[in-house]
């Protein structure tokens, strides 16, 4: 009696045992397959933020060369335009130079031309023109004095405060 006993104890536990471990294992099977799927969404999101992040760079690459064509061109307008700004100014400098000169000479005969001038209204004309003259010749001395000095480097701390950033 005991073995039978025994033996159904042991059918019993085989029983429960397979029952048990196909109930165990079916609930890791359900897991691994709902992991499996899991997985495989996290993979198509993974790879649609990669393409994504590809698009993004592409245009961004794409914006940052235009960007870069457009400073290079704005860039080379501003030389061509401080090229003519340098030569309109040496031009002007010749100019001024030209007419200070021609202002000048234009003093110094009417300076002379005065020494003879008895007084009267002619006289008084001729002195208020050398006044006149006289002005306009300061005036273009200071125009020439300023485009020369254009001509100087600037150093850089003066730059920077010119530029607002130290005053």
């Amino acid at each position: 009696m005991n073995n039978i006993t025994l033996l159904v104890a042991m059918a019993v536990a085989a029983l429960s045992g397979y029952f048990v471990g196909s109930y165990s294992g079916r609930d890791a099977k359900e897991a691994l397959a709902t992991a499996q799927i899991a997985a495989r969404h996290a993979q198509d999101e993974h790879e649609n933020t990669v393409k994504l992040l590809n698009e993004r760079i592409g245009k961004l690459d794409s914006e940052y060369a235009e960007e870069k064509k457009d400073n290079t061109a704005h860039f080379r307008k501003q030389q061509q335009k401080w090229a003519d700004l340098l030569a309109s100014r040496d031009r002007r400098i010749v100019e001024l130079s030209g007419m200070n000169n021609a202002t000048a000479a234009e003093i110094s005969r009417l300076r002379t031309s005065l020494q003879d001038m008895p007084l009267s209204a002619e006289r008084k004309q001729t002195e208020q023109r050398i006044a006149d003259l006289e002005k306009a010749f300061t005036a273009q001395q200071t125009q020439i004095a300023g485009l020369e000095c254009s001509k100087i480097p600037v150093a850089n701390e003066m730059l920077s405060k010119l530029k607002g950033d130290a005053l």
